[in-house]
C-alpha cells in the first residue's frame, strides 16, 4: 500500500517528468514474468516492521502451516495403527508360545510384522513431511527479515516436504491391503 501511495505521489508530483513512474504491481508483474519466481517477488522488500509486510510474509505460510495441521491428524491416525498392529502382534506370538503354533499364525505374525515395519515408515515420513514444512515456515521468516533472496530453497523444501506426504500415504494405502491380507488369513482358519 505505502509503495502504491508513493506511485500516486511521484505521478502528481511528476518527479521525472520525462518518464512515467510504473505502479508497483506493474513492477511485480514483470519480475513475475521475468523470473518466472512468484515466491521471491511477493517477499522481494518486504519491510517486517510494517504491517503491510507482516501480512505478506504470513499469507506466504499459510500453506505450510495447513500442511503441518492436516498431516498432524494423519500422523494420529497412523500411530493408532500402530498400536492396534503392535497389539494383536503380542496377541499372536503369546497364542504361539501356548502352544497354537500353526502355519496360520506364521503367516498372520508376518503380515502384522510387515504391518509394522510399513506404518513405522510411513509415521517417519509424515514427520519429516511436517519437520520440513515447519522449516519452511521459519525459512520465509528468514527471508523475509533477513531479505535474503533464496526463494528456490522454500520451494524445494516445500516440493519434499509434499514429496514425503506422498510417500507417507502411498505406505497407509500398502498397510490398509495388507489389512485385508490378515483378515482373509483369519477367515480361512474359520
Amino acid at each position: 500500500m505505502a509503495s502504491l501511495t508513493r506511485w500516486v505521489s511521484a505521478r502528481r508530483g511528476s518527479v521525472n517528468p520525462g518518464r512515467e513512474p510504473r505502479p508497483p504491481f506493474i513492477r511485480v508483474a514483470r519480475q513475475i514474468l521475468l523470473t518466472g519466481n512468484w515466491l521471491l517477488c511477493y517477499l522481494e522488500c518486504v519491510d517486517i516492521h510494517t504491517l503491510d509486510g507482516l501480512t505478506r510474509v504470513l499469507q506466504a505460510s499459510i500453506s505450510p502451516v495447513a500442511l503441518i495441521s492436516g498431516v498432524g491428524l494423519l500422523i494420529l491416525s497412523l500411530t493408532n495403527r500402530f498400536s492396534r498392529v503392535a497389539d494383536r502382534l503380542r496377541e499372536l506370538i503369546r497364542s504361539r508360545r501356548n502352544g497354537a503354533a500353526n502355519s496360520r499364525v506364521a503367516a498372520e505374525i508376518g503380515i502384522f510384522l510387515l504391518r509394522a515395519r510399513l506404518l513405522r515408515l510411513s509415521i517417519g515420513a509424515a514427520v519429516a513431511s511436517v519437520l520440513l514444512a515447519s522449516v519452511l515456515v521459519l525459512f520465509l521468516f528468514g527471508m523475509a527479515v533477513l531479505g535474503l533472496q533464496i526463494a528456490g530453497l522454500g520451494l524445494l523444501l516445500f516440493g519434499i516436504s509434499l514429496f514425503s506426504l506422498i510417500a507417507s500415504l502411498v505406505l497407509f494405502l500398502v498397510d490398509m491391503r495388507l489389512s485385508l491380507k490378515a483378515l482373509e488369513e483369519e477367515l480361512k482358519a474359520e
